[in-house]
């Protein structure tokens, strides 16, 4: 008989082996300018969400949970690849039609689950470019469907269109190759007729949102269940184009909720998330899949078309606390504690590097922002943010700087490029950001002013490093030379004298680069730089055998004039390739080195 105990025991211990390795699922709903107060249990007092509710109460809470971004793009962009702005290079919107996105050479959460064995789909706003190199499916997704950006926007025409497209609204394929569909009509504001894409094509125009939401949702189950069906993990992003203007909601919600138009889409969506945490429940994979609700951002300010962050200060665009601190309920029944109510930190960065560590899937060899917190979601009330600091960007700046419970901020005047205010917070008891503490605390204010900058400054080189330039051809030579701009004056086409005075005068752009690579390695224990005339921007040195993984040795901020500067290492550096970046550079400005040598 104890043998046969024995046997039952050790048969149970590998079936709940065998569980406990099956590779988890991921559902991001991803919603668009929604709110902190915007659920029921985020304490909204007329928007009804029962089912985000009650997902709370068999989950978690998490009130103190960032969105890395408070615009659609670049929020987008860090949630995807689990850096910020100043690292995957997306710090403003794109417009149909724009010649930039996310970078390919970004690595996303798809791309890293795929090599995991996951079926990875986006489902709904995309925003990072509709260009074909930019689309989902070339960014590590599997399948697409949803409109490409902001539901407000238009048709761009350059984006490939189904053979068997439907078209509404008397508009023919000839109008939208030309352009015209998507001109503004006179006495009408353009934007808000917008395409649906299925993959790298448009399969309507323009879509009626009425029942986007409904339609979103389908897609998300009919994946869902083709994926159980064949045992295969998924990784599902769920972006609602809702509650972004302009508000659609179907018949059976329009006009029911106590908010008006922007209650009925969320309470619409709220019904949805409902259907996809029954059909989990009911299919027993809820114990194997990992539900994530929250928003790109604090809401548009609107009046009643927008939402609410109450009780944080700010919204959409501002790096107040309502400009990123969203709502977030996490679901994973048996592996996060239900009840579950955490003011500890998180944010949509995580994802990337906590999906990893779950799928046991490789990380990228890059510098991620993001944190594991998969055991801060396992140990529930007890669990601790990996957190010291947090930074809130605005496009090309860090404005605000949370470590604890302090919160500096240092807003950015983009008119006349310079800090506007200096501002510190206590937010364990100032959480809407009322009382400036700045006057009273200056030694608090100026060692979290000296932490900001230089995470600004090193950020900002570190992803200019990272940035790929364009392969160098074969050559024969003992170096190649390329910069940003391909001018030269006194340089030989494919030869570089290390002791020659030489002249680089690249077309003026924003950030300049000029990189030498060598044919064999080359060692140095000193770098130097001298400029033909004064400068003011800022820049930085760096060496590289691959040409990928980047040493900087000097990084230079402030005023220059002609002297020579030079950077001593404590060791040698062997190196085959030697890039010089300059920040900041004004369109048309023209910049020379007298010499680089090394």
């Amino acid at each position: 008989m104890k043998k046969l105990i024995s046997i039952l025991v050790l048969g149970l211990a590998y079936l709940h082996l065998q569980a406990t390795d099956k590779k988890p699922n991921f559902i991001v709903i991803f919603t668009d300018d929604q709110g902190y107060q915007d659920l029921g249990c985020f304490g909204s007092p007329k928007i009804k969400t029962p089912e985000i509710d009650q997902m709370a109460k068999e989950g978690a809470r998490y009130t103190n949970f960032y969105s890395a971004n408070a615009i659609c793009s670049a929020s987008r962009a860090a949630l995807l690849t689990g850096r910020y702005p100043s690292r995957n290079g997306v710090f403003h919107v794109y417009y149909p039609g724009a010649s930039q996105g996310l970078k390919p050479s970004e690595i996303t959460i798809a791309e890293v689950l795929k090599t995991a064995g996951y079926r990875t789909s986006i489902i709904g706003k995309w925003h990072l470019g509709d260009r074909n190199q930019f689309l989902p499916t070339n960014q590590g997704f599997d399948s697409y469907f949803g409109i490409p950006f902001s539901n407000d926007m238009w048709m761009s025409k350059d984006l490939a269109l189904a053979d068997d497209i439907k078209l509404f609204g008397g508009v023919t394929v000839e109008q939208i190759k030309s352009g015209e569909a998507s001109k503004a009509v006179k006495g009408e504001k353009r934007g808000g007729k917008v395409p649906l894409m299925r993959d790298e094509e448009v399969v309507e125009y323009p879509v009626d949102q009425t029942y986007i939401t409904q339609r979103y949702t389908d897609e998300a189950l009919k994946i869902i269940k083709e994926s159980e069906k064949k045992k295969q993990p998924y990784f599902i992003y769920l972006a609602y184009a809702m509650p972004h203007v302009p508000l659609y909601a179907s018949p059976k919600f329009a006009g029911k909720s106590a908010r008006g138009p922007y209650g009925d889409t969320v309470e619409e969506m709220d019904y949805h998330v409902g259907r996809i945490l029954k059909h989990l429940k009911s299919s027993g994979a809820d114990k194997n899949t990992l539900v994530i609700f929250t928003s790109d951002n604090g809401p548009w300010n609107l009046g009643e078309r927008g939402g609410s962050a109450l009780p944080l200060r700010g919204a959409k665009f501002s790096t107040y606390e309502g400009g990123h601190r969203v709502p977030c309920v996490m679901w994973w029944p048996g592996t996060i504690p239900a009840g579950t109510d955490s003011a500890e930190i998180a944010t949509t960065l995580d994802f990337m590097p906590t999906f990893a560590k779950l799928a046991n899937a490789q990380l990228p060899n890059r510098t991620l922002d993001g944190k594991n917190i998969a055991p801060m979601l396992r140990d529930g009330n007890k669990g601790k943010s990996p957190y010291e600091k947090f930074y809130f960007w605005s496009k090309n700046h860090i404005e605000a700087l949370r470590i604890g419970n302090m919160k500096l901020r240092m807003s950015w005047d983009k008119k006349n490029n310079v800090r506007k205010e200096t501002e510190l917070f206590n937010l364990e008891g100032d959480i809407a950001e009322s009382h400036n503490l700045a006057p009273q605390m200056p030694e608090k204010v100026a060692a979290m002013t000296k932490m900001l900058l230089e995470a600004e400054q090193e950020q900002l080189v570190q992803a200019e490093f990272e940035t790929p330039v364009p392969q160098a051809p074969s050559f024969t030579a003992a170096t190649f030379i390329q910069s940003s701009g391909h001018q030269y004056k006194n340089v030989a086409k494919n030869a570089f004298d290390k002791n020659e005075k030489t002249r680089w005068t690249p077309k003026g752009q924003k950030n300049l680069w000029l990189q030498i690579e060598f044919k064999e390695a080359q060692t140095s224990s000193e770098f130097k730089i001298t400029w033909e005339k004064e400068a003011t921007y800022r820049y930085a040195i760096g060496t590289s055998m691959d040409g990928d993984n980047w040493d900087i040795l000097l990084n230079k901020f402030g005023n220059r004039t002609r002297e020579t500067v030079s950077k001593n290492s404590t060791s040698q550096k062997t190196y085959r390739f030697l890039r010089l970046v300059i920040f900041g550079a004004e369109k048309g400005t023209k910049i020379a080195v007298r010499e680089f040598s090394y």
